[in-house]
């Protein structure tokens, strides 16, 4: 399965977009929060253009990361379009370990553990709680 061109305007939506780099959680992003690596630079920004292509090319790292974690057994086969796009978008908000991490709790506990990963510095945050609930309404509804 795939990250639907649904679930990537789901994750776009979520991250927004910034032609110029950011401070994000103390690491470098740019566009829809592409972490920068190690020798990328954007010293005159990129377009929206260019964010809709990074952002093409994170996903696909994310479902390679997710296909692995159903691999395992982490996610099931009976996984929906939906379900699917809310685990990439939180994969993509705080790391693919981080998701093997949550569902390491069982796929049946989703809903409750996602409530937990909206903390930044141990301090809540409104707007990750927001995200947090907009991915769980998503994987409660079937497509």
């Amino acid at each position: 399965m795939n990250i639907s061109q649904a679930g990537i305007q789901f994750i776009s939506e979520n991250e927004g977009f910034a032609p110029h780099v950011y401070n994000d959680a103390g690491h470098q992003a740019i566009g829809f929060g592409h972490d920068l690596r190690l020798g990328e630079s954007f010293p005159n920004g990129i377009t929206r253009e260019e964010g809709i292509d990074i952002l093409g090319k994170d996903c696909a790292k994310v479902d390679s990361g997710m296909a692995d974690l159903q691999s395992q057994g982490l996610i099931p086969s009976t996984c929906n379009q939906n379900q699917w796009d809310a685990l990439a978008d939180f994969a993509y908000n705080l790391g693919v370990q981080a998701l093997r991490v949550m569902l390491g709790h069982g796929w049946e506990e989703v809903p409750t553990e996602m409530l937990r990963w909206c903390y930044v510095n141990h301090v809540a945050s409104e707007a990750l709680l927001a995200r947090r609930k907009k991915e769980i309404d998503l994987f409660k509804n079937p497509t």
